[in-house]
């Protein structure tokens, strides 16, 4: 892609010019506001011609071709696609002014480098969101290009540049991932000795357990948490900080009240934590959003990173009792909590009275706090725990 597919060079205006068909001119004159030149149009030096006070950089209207090659994309169904080059045609909207204006005065010689990396970035972040949510199968049978074209393609870029033209020119498949499962084997039985299909002990005695028999399998509880992804945001953090990422994020918008979850490894900077929180609350629309910034490398670890974010006393924390099972997760909080946070035996005050003013919202964030069973803080926790099954209840006082 090149650097200024879109503008020509910043040069002084030392003689009378014409703007050509197919270009308007942004025209800088020291000490006086940029204006903007239509074909057509004269372009006079500077009075004194000594001074050369004035400047020009020719910007096109007609459509500009450009490619982008975007690697290493995975299917819904886990299969890689190793790289998709797209070919896209996009062209300036010439019926703004005061926005290209606005443009060339901030962005300056750099607008075209600008206007590229906005074309790069949003064919990018479309070429990774409709993979991810598709899977090969129904890939194959649309065609990528259909497939994005139809759900996935923005309308334009910064409000200027619409797409004229949009096509898949290569893809780069990996070789198709087959999960294979080892050979099922008859279960060991801990209490007493292995039996066969018969019912009656194996022949050959107790068979003698190996050195692999006797490490302890590792349990669910220990496991790496599966966090979900979402990919919106995903490319947005990624935006701001390419080399700090998530390892789960997830969002969730009840009634007026939104809150985002990242599970990070550690707290991006001060700065960019609030610049990313100015680009989630513009996405979901809530400028009280939450943002939880949780740690955590299994399940468990993420829950109480998380009751930590909204507020939870660390007394409170080794009272928590967190059941990690093969499709579900129980919390039991221990009764104390009925008194402080609005809690009963069957679990969250949905009335929004638990943990309410107590919530931490994360660095960079400005969020309201716990809202309840039903708030976007546990319906953001759901999805960001994907497919197992969420439950929270208290323990009942004795």
């Amino acid at each position: 892609m090149p650097d200024q597919a879109f503008t020509g060079d910043l040069i002084v205006l030392r003689r009378m010019a014409r703007v050509r068909e197919g270009t308007v001119v942004a025209m800088f004159t020291a000490d006086e506001k940029p204006l903007l030149r239509e074909p057509g149009e004269l372009l006079l030096p500077d009075r004194n011609p000594l001074k050369h006070r004035v400047s020009v950089m020719p910007i096109s209207t007609e459509p500009v071709g450009l490619r982008v090659r975007v690697v290493d994309l995975l299917t819904l169904d886990g299969q890689h696609l190793d790289a998709i080059e797209i070919s896209v045609s996009v062209q300036l909207n010439q019926t703004e002014p005061a926005r290209i204006l606005e443009l060339a005065a901030k962005r300056g010689p750099q607008l075209g480098a600008f206007l590229n990396e906005q074309v790069r970035e949003g064919i990018e972040n479309t070429a990774r969101a409709g993979i991810k949510m598709n899977t090969r199968a129904e890939l194959a049978r649309q065609g990528v290009a259909e497939t994005l074209r139809e759900r996935w393609l923005p309308r334009s870029f910064v409000g200027l540049l619409k797409i004229v033209d949009f096509a898949v020119i290569a893809e780069e498949w990996a070789a198709t991932t087959v999960v294979r499962r080892p050979p099922g084997s008859a279960p060991i039985r801990h209490d007493g000795p292995a039996h066969g299909t018969s019912g009656e002990p194996a022949s050959g005695g107790s068979p003698q357990p190996s050195q692999h028999d006797l490490t302890p399998p590792a349990t669910t509880a220990d496991q790496d948490a599966d966090l979900q992804n979402d990919v919106r945001l995903m490319a947005g953090w990624r935006r701001r900080l390419p080399g700090i990422l998530p390892r789960g994020i997830a969002s969730a918008k009840v009634a007026d009240d939104a809150c985002v979850i990242a599970v990070v490894d550690q707290e991006p900077p001060a700065f960019e934590g609030r610049q990313l929180w100015e680009d989630f609350a513009g996405m979901l629309d809530d400028r009280h959003l939450s943002l939880l910034l949780c740690r955590g490398r299994t399940y468990e670890e993420v829950i109480r990173s998380w009751f930590a974010q909204l507020g939870l006393p660390a007394r409170m924390d080794r009272q928590l009792g967190v059941e990690v099972g093969r499709d579900r997760l129980e919390i039991r909080l221990p009764a104390e909590l009925a008194d402080d946070f609005g809690l009963g035996p069957s679990g969250w005050d949905p009335s929004g009275r638990g943990l309410a003013g107590r919530g931490s919202s994360g660095r960079g964030s400005s969020g309201r706090g716990w809202t309840g069973l039903d708030g976007p803080q546990v319906a953001a926790l759901r999805r960001l725990l994907g497919r197992r099954k969420l439950s929270i209840s208290c323990e009942e006082r004795n």
